[in-house]
């Protein structure tokens, strides 16, 4: 995720893997150097390979929590600058207008149920879309043991079919 901190907030994110590319792996930091252009990059520590795994994970959006950075004459000895963060009042100004218009738990319920990859969000959110609270945590509960756990739930019950097999076959040969 990057988030833009100065005056024009946004926040781009990206659902991928990563994968970490040291300078001390020489060849592979070489080649991805190269790809970018450039014969070296003095003092640089690695470089991060991202694979988006979905074309329409990549999103941006307003990034109206994300503060807004300034910097102000400080006693910082290398720079003489301090950095500072201040709340935009964009969020706050957003957020009264749902509150007068009595839209916020309606906005809520549309877009805070759910998290972008299927998980529960707020969960009064997902109340308020008519679904039990019970069966949602089921739910997320059986796709964290059993959706990530696919492969290994496979292998599993192959090899159960093979003791059994080879079991009977044995018994068989031993009568």
């Amino acid at each position: 995720m990057f988030c833009s901190y100065g005056a024009s907030p946004r926040i781009l994110r990206f659902f991928c893997w990563g994968k970490v590319i040291e300078w001390s792996q020489k060849a592979e930091f070489e080649r991805w150097v190269r790809m970018m252009g450039k014969e070296k990059v003095d003092g640089s520590r690695a470089i991060i390979s991202l694979k988006v795994w979905k074309r329409e994970q990549v999103q941006t959006s307003c990034g109206y929590g994300v503060p807004f950075l300034s910097l102000s004459p400080a006693s910082n000895e290398k720079t003489g600058l301090e950095a500072q963060l201040h709340d935009r009042e964009t969020l706050g100004h957003w957020a009264s207008k749902k509150v007068e218009t009595n839209t916020l738990r309606e906005y809520q319920k549309n877009n805070n149920a759910y998290s972008l990859d299927g998980l529960p969000g707020l969960m009064i959110a997902v109340k308020d879309s008519g679904e039990s609270i019970w069966w949602v945590e089921l739910k997320t509960w059986a796709r964290r043991v059993f959706g990530g756990q696919r492969e290994a739930l496979g292998v599993g019950m192959v090899m159960g079919v093979i003791v059994v097999m080879v079991s009977q076959t044995v018994m068989a040969i031993m009568k």
